[in-house]
């Protein structure tokens, strides 16, 4: 089928001028760098200039119609089997595994 990915976990790491080869250092240590990526990403966002909930009841009270009712279709096996047999194999996001 497609080839097989195999997941590479780090042997060392260079921190505070040692080299740590010891694997729950290791995984501590990304853990603390990726929880402080995210908080200063999230720290550093800028606040909304107004409440998105006002603006989105501001636009209900606007429209006039309700918006339109949510539907499906029933679709049945036979119709799902002919669908997935017309799609192109190329455009397959991510491994077959």
């Amino acid at each position: 089928m497609g080839k097989e990915r195999k997941t590479v976990q780090p042997t060392e790491l260079f921190e505070n001028n040692k080299i740590m080869t010891d694997r729950k250092e290791i995984a501590e240590i990304m853990n603390i760098h990726y929880y402080n990526k995210i908080k200063n990403l999230k720290d550093n966002l800028n606040q909304p200039t107004h409440n998105p909930i006002e603006k989105i009841n501001k636009w209900i009270k606007i429209e006039k119609d309700p918006p339109p009712k949510f539907t499906l279709k029933e679709i049945y096996i036979q119709k799902s089997r002919k669908l997935i047999r017309r799609l192109k194999g190329g455009n397959a996001q991510g491994p077959d595994n």
